[in-house]
């Protein structure tokens, strides 16, 4: 899994923006990057459909086993597509 930098909200957010989001969540929040969501996304079912098993896609994409079948299986619930 990769590493990744944290900071404290409240040292790297504007006062008011801090106390806009503890309104709506408290807690560990990820927020991330412009356009790191959907690429990892899209890997993790190319390689699923290519016939990886979890724990390789897990490495590869620098997430969790946990996460990788999340992905897949929300996929399979939106498209009706089985994936091996």
């Amino acid at each position: 899994m990769k590493n990744r930098n944290y900071a404290n909200a409240k040292d790297v957010l504007p006062p008011e923006l801090l106390e806009q989001i503890r309104e709506h969540f408290t807690g560990t929040l990820y927020i991330p990057g412009k356009d790191e969501a959907k690429p990892k996304t899209e890997l993790i079912v190319t390689l699923a459909k290519s016939g990886a098993d979890a724990a390789e896609i897990a490495n590869i994409a620098g997430v969790s086993v946990r996460r990788v079948n999340q992905v897949i299986s929300k996929k399979r619930r939106r498209t009706w597509e089985w994936i091996e």
